[in-house]
């Protein structure tokens, strides 16, 4: 890992402590700032159907099916993902937060992935690895997560932006 991972890493570490240790109250706002500002970002770029954000453009069915998000700052290889989610028994995988949003930064940003897994499947110490595996799959740092606390997860729904699902 590079330094300047590690800097960024251990600064990521540092306001999750910090938000962390903030009172319930004062987190509900800080996310409800996060999803206003998300809302204000996706009316100014077109709207959406349904309150769940739509790709603009997939690959062609035939040959490499390989994905373009036109709203989203990172290339997502379909092909590359499905074959990650199918070997590990993934029904879903989303993204959220600021690459989501418009507010990504290359350098700064990671992104947040969320996964659903099929039914009966329980992965175990080896889902810690997968990140890793993700992170050289779309080039940027991943944070990984197979649920969101019941706090968050009503203001996350409305930016989901699934890139996988199995049929």
């Amino acid at each position: 890992m590079t330094p300047l991972m590690e800097q960024t890493l251990e600064q990521k570490r540092s306001r999750r402590l910090r938000l962390m240790a903030l009172p319930y109250p004062e987190k509900v706002r800080i996310v409800e700032r996060m999803q206003a500002a998300a809302r204000e970002i996706r009316s100014r770029s077109g709207g959406e159907e349904g309150g769940r954000r739509r790709p603009l453009a997939k690959g062609s069915r035939g040959g490499s099916s390989s994905v373009h998000f036109a709203r989203l700052p990172v290339e997502i290889d379909g092909d590359r993902i499905a074959g990650f989610c199918g070997s590990r028994g993934i029904r879903r995988m989303s993204l959220f937060g600021s690459v989501v949003r418009g507010d990504f930064d290359p350098v700064r940003s990671d992104v947040d992935v969320l996964v659903e897994f099929l039914p009966g499947r329980v992965p175990g110490w080896e889902f810690f690895g997968w990140a890793e595996e993700l992170e050289r799959i779309l080039g940027h740092r991943v944070d990984l997560n197979s649920r969101l606390g019941r706090h968050i997860t009503p203001h996350v729904e409305g930016e989901l932006v699934t890139i996988y699902e199995q049929a």
